[in-house]
């Protein structure tokens, strides 16, 4: 089992606890007092159990490789009697990273031997991920992890564990999704949610042009009279539905993720959505607890954003110079921005320049176009 699939299942089981505390009638941080329909409060001099938000399962904050070549081991400084796992790259987040270091060879977690393939003993004749030895405790518990360091110095630490908080989150814990729009650029934050999310109106057409005989997805191409180079995206359907259909009821967040927004990756995110958003997806850490993915999720068509209307899905690196960690930031920098220009550093070499004084006053009629009540979402405006 690699080990980021290990953590993926892992922060999975943590919102499927979540729910089940919502089941049983209670919420996160304190006991349920309902079970289908019937008070749980009991009156024995038994303590409480406290449904902690803080006591979810938590993982080692570190990807590891594994240590079965000999040569390997041999260059490690590890003896013929040392077994264990190297520590690939670190979590800047978690608390492993005041103590462990890349290169580190894990030798033992809570006083179990790992094996060179990352295994531990389990049941008889069996062996497990130790990783599994991680999931049997909880967020704030402490584990004794023992590392052999480059110099053959054997080290032992006490580490408080915690739940790893991903860069893109595996859920949005059945908020809303964040959103600010200035002059037609919708700007949102990345989740697996969000890449799973929009199954539409192109998975729809390419499913009926399937049903025609004689067509194939392999043999055929697709030739759009309403797109200049005859190509069919995301973005132009959208183009075409506002312009035929100006005014019309879609609510804020469906024009920003579902139903109405034609299909970008749905299902099978995995294989369909950006190399560079999966690639953080499965592999980048958080440098701080509060940085964010941030992409002009789409750009609602106006005369202002000529020019820039095939923009999606794509990464906000800066802004006038500032480096954009956050969705909040972002919009707070944009607002209070005073320059003559508002420039845009976008993934890929890309750039959006606008006049500010324009596009500020641009947004007010874009959003009234599209039916949007707000500039930004609530979580924002607080």
């Amino acid at each position: 089992m690699e080990p980021w699939t290990q953590r993926s299942r892992e922060l999975w089981l943590k919102q499927e606890d979540k729910n089940n505390v919502e089941i049983l009638g209670g919420e996160m941080g304190s006991t349920p007092t309902m079970y289908l329909g019937m008070p749980l409060r009991s009156k024995s001099k038994s303590k409480d159990i406290v449904w902690d938000q803080e006591r979810w399962f938590p993982i080692l904050g570190v990807e590891w490789q594994k240590m079965e070549n000999p040569d390997l081991r041999l260059s490690m400084g590890m003896k013929l009697d040392q077994k264990g796992v190297r520590i690939r790259r670190i979590d800047p987040t978690a608390p492993e990273s005041m103590m462990l270091m890349p290169s580190d060879v894990i030798l033992s977690f809570d006083g179990v031997d790992i094996a060179n393939d990352g295994t531990v003993p389990f049941r008889h004749g069996e062996r497990i991920g130790f990783s599994y030895l991680v999931s049997q405790k909880y967020s704030g518990d402490s584990a004794a992890v023992k590392v052999l360091r480059r110099n053959s110095e054997i080290l032992n630490f006490i580490i408080k564990l915690a739940t790893q908080m991903r860069l893109i989150p595996a859920h949005n814990k059945g908020r809303p999704p964040s959103y600010y729009i200035i002059a037609g650029f919708v700007f949102t934050t990345v989740s697996v949610p969000y890449l799973r999310s929009e199954i539409g109106r192109v998975a729809e057409l390419l499913h009926v042009l399937n049903g025609f005989n004689g067509l194939s997805a392999e043999k055929d191409s697709i030739i759009w009279k309403h797109s200049r180079d005859g190509s069919l995206s995301v973005n132009k359907l959208y183009i075409k539905e506002v312009k035929e259909h100006p005014g019309g009821k879609l609510g804020p967040w469906k024009q920003i993720w579902r139903n109405k927004v034609p299909t970008k990756y749905g299902k099978d995110y995995e294989y369909e959505a950006p190399v560079k958003l999966l690639d953080k997806l499965l592999h980048e850490f958080r440098q701080s607890p509060d940085e964010q993915i941030v992409v002009v999720s789409q750009v609602l068509v106006a005369d202002i954003n000529i020019g820039y209307e095939e923009i999606v899905n794509t990464q906000v690196l800066a802004f006038n110079g500032e480096h954009v960690k956050n969705l909040k930031s972002l919009a707070s920098m944009v607002e209070k921005c005073n320059d003559e220009f508002l420039k845009f550093d976008l993934e890929y070499q890309q750039v959006v320049v606008l006049q500010t004084k324009t596009a500020k006053s641009a947004t007010s009629d874009i959003l009234t176009t599209h039916c949007i009540p707000s500039a930004m979402s609530e979580d924002l405006r607080t």
